[in-house]
Formats: C-alpha cells, sequence, structure tokens
C-alpha cells in the first residue's frame, strides 16, 4: 500500500469521528461569523457536519454557510496531519480538539488583520512597550482587552464598550467589587489612561504604504470599521487617518444634534442623583466612542463642557 493511499484511508476512518470533536472545538469561530452577518450570536446547527449524525453534511441551518465551509478545512486539515503522525497519537480526539483550536485561532488571527486590528495582542514589540508603561496588572489586562475588543468580530453594543463585562474583570484582578454609582466613571477613566498609554507609547508606523500613528491604524480605525460613527469629532469630521470616504461629515445642524443628546441624556441623569462631570463621564463615550473617553480624559475641556452643560440646565 502507497503511503497516499495509508493516508486516504485514515483520512477517511476518522473523518466521521474527527467531526464532532472539531465541530465543538471551532465553536467559537462559529458563533464570530454569525456575529459577521448581524444574526444571532450562537450558531443553531447542533449536529456537526460530516459526523454519523450528518454524515453528508447538508443538514445544518441554512444560516451556517460560512461556519459549514470552516469547519470543512479545518476538519480535512486535522485528519491529514492525523494521518501522518496517528502511530504517535495515544488520545487521538484530544489531541484532534488541540490541532482543531490551533487552527481556529490561525483563522481569527487572520480576520482580525482582515478587520485592520493586530494579528496578536500578546506582549512584544509595540504592544510590550504599551503593556510595560501600565501601572499596574488592571491597566496591563484592560489594554489587552481593548487590543482584542477593537478587532472583535461582529457590530458594536449601543455603549460602544462591554462595560459590566469589564467590570467583572476589574473586579477578579483587583479584588474590589465595582459596585456603585462611580463604578462607570471610574472604568471610563481606566479606559482614557490605557487608551493615552498607546497613543503616547505606539509611535508610527506604515501600513500600506501610508505612514499613521500606530493608535490610529490598529485602535481607532479597526473599532471605526465596527461603527464608523466612533470616527466621528464634532470639529473635525472623520478622522485624518482614515482615508475612506467621508459619511456624513458634520454640518451646523448635526453638531446641534449631538448637543441635544448630549444635553438631553445629562439631564437625565443630573436628575437621578449623578454631577454633571460623573453625568458627562458617562455621556461621552455613549455618545461618541473614542473620541468621548478622549473628551472624559481632558481636565480642561471637562471644566469647560460642564459649565457649558450647566448653564443650558440652569436655564431650562
Amino acid at each position: 500500500m502507497s503511503d497516499r493511499d495509508a493516508s486516504d484511508r485514515a483520512h477517511q476512518a476518522w473523518y466521521p469521528q474527527f467531526a464532532r470533536v472539531v465541530w465543538h472545538a471551532t465553536a467559537p469561530l462559529r458563533h464570530a461569523l454569525h456575529r459577521t452577518q448581524g444574526a444571532d450570536w450562537w450558531c443553531p446547527t447542533k449536529a456537526a457536519p460530516y459526523s454519523p449524525e450528518d454524515p453528508v453534511g447538508d443538514r445544518a441551518d441554512p444560516s451556517c454557510d460560512d461556519c459549514v465551509s470552516e469547519h470543512g478545512e479545518i476538519l480535512c486539515l486535522t485528519c491529514r496531519r492525523y494521518a501522518v503522525r496517528s502511530a504517535l497519537i495515544a488520545d487521538p480526539d484530544g489531541w484532534a480538539f488541540r490541532v482543531a483550536e490551533c487552527l481556529m485561532r490561525d483563522r481569527f488571527r487572520a480576520m482580525r488583520v482582515e478587520a485592520g486590528a493586530l494579528a496578536r495582542t500578546d506582549p512584544r514589540g509595540v504592544v510590550a512597550r504599551i503593556y510595560g508603561a501600565c501601572a499596574d496588572e488592571w491597566e496591563r489586562r484592560l489594554a489587552r482587552l481593548i487590543l482584542d475588543y477593537v478587532g472583535y468580530a461582529g457590530s458594536l453594543p449601543p455603549d460602544l464598550w462591554p462595560y459590566a463585562k469589564w467590570l467583572a474583570e476589574k473586579a477578579r484582578i483587583t479584588g474590589a467589587p465595582q459596585l456603585g454609582a462611580g463604578r462607570l466613571s471610574a472604568l471610563h477613566d481606566d479606559i482614557a489612561v490605557v487608551l493615552g498609554h498607546m497613543r503616547r507609547h505606539g509611535g508610527q508606523v506604515t501600513v500600506q504604504g501610508e505612514k499613521m500613528l500606530w493608535y490610529d491604524a490598529y485602535v481607532e480605525r479597526p473599532l471605526g470599521r465596527r461603527r464608523r460613527i466612533d470616527t466621528l469629532s464634532l470639529d473635525e469630521g472623520p478622522s485624518k487617518s482614515d482615508r475612506r470616504p467621508p459619511i456624513d461629515p458634520p454640518d451646523a445642524g448635526l453638531v446641534l444634534g449631538y448637543a441635544d443628546r448630549m444635553l438631553a441624556e445629562t439631564r437625565t441623569r443630573v436628575r437621578r442623583g449623578a454631577t454633571v462631570t460623573a453625568a458627562l463621564r458617562e455621556v461621552l463615550p455613549s455618545l461618541l466612542g473614542a473620541k468621548g473617553a478622549e473628551v472624559a480624559a481632558d481636565r480642561a475641556l471637562m471644566e469647560r463642557l460642564a459649565r457649558f452643560v450647566r448653564s443650558h440646565l440652569d436655564s431650562a
């Protein structure tokens, strides 16, 4: 029997068994593919294509074309690798799961690069420099959460950042329960500090022949592709580092519309007992995304903005 025949037989023998394993191992990728389509967060197909439950691979949900395609590619690669190494593997299912996870991570990195984000967020190069500038473990963890998040698959939530998850992570790392009215303001401050580290220590990079700030290339730009309104500034319109055609550049009416929303949302929070400054720290990031977080971190600008808001609230 030729090596090719042996490989094909091993491939065919393990294909149905490994189909279940690979389908389970690639669940995070499948769920992410559904998010990129703006669909439900979870892949609805239960039976693994090409497994004994679905040997032909035609029972998947109609929304799972991408899931089945990625699954089939990773499954084929896993089986072919097993055919070469089968004599050395004592736990085929466990081995297949680990290989499928590695292949899935490679696919995730490719998706991040396609979105303009960093392929990896582990401490190397510029990222290591940014992590080194962080004051403590929580800041370092938040920096990595942000870099992971900007390349995440799917649209952004209305509040831009996943506050609940990050507050839970902060509580876990610091050991301090994140309770009380000031917890979101404190998290906004943390985010602004970490974004400041990224701007100061990122330096400049060249992306597709264009020189730009590292922060613009790997934070602002991929985040803006997930929710384009986040690249808008009330003063300048689209970020100057973003060469795509502008969308609805702000005019006087647009600026007034944002101002009205800011005043209305701030007034609601003040009536609930928040100070004007604390209310603005919540409203600005939800209204303007990353640009809002930058404004909230600028003490002088926040003081001017708070005076402006107080004058309008007092006259209301």
